[in-house]
């Protein structure tokens, strides 16, 4: 995938994207969002509950990764690069580094 600067023809812009045209057949769409109730919300979390276990200790709130994230990268469905992931970005992470 050759990855593509926002240079050519401004087409549209709103709040959450921007098309930029390259040529006759390129658009390069930008999506941009918010990520800081995402980041508070895990903060949150983190200080309710620091070792992220439910009550019965049946599930693990480890973190938050973004949507765009997400589709971007199907290689986080697999745990091991999920927890890679968490724990490369804190502010991402729910639980302490060592945990995961």
């Amino acid at each position: 995938m050759r990855i593509l600067s926002p240079q050519g023809e401004l087409l549209s812009a709103d709040l959450d994207s921007v098309v930029h045209e390259h040529g006759r057949d390129q658009l390069l769409i930008t999506h941009q969002v918010d990520l800081e109730p995402m980041f508070r919300e895990v903060a949150h979390r983190k200080h309710q509950n620091p070792t992220g276990f439910s009550q019965g200790r049946t599930m693990r709130y480890l973190g938050s990764v973004p949507l765009m994230t997400l589709l971007r990268r199907p290689d986080l469905a697999d745990d091991k690069n999920l927890k890679k992931y968490l724990r490369e970005r804190p502010r991402c992470r729910a639980v302490p580094h060592g945990s995961l």
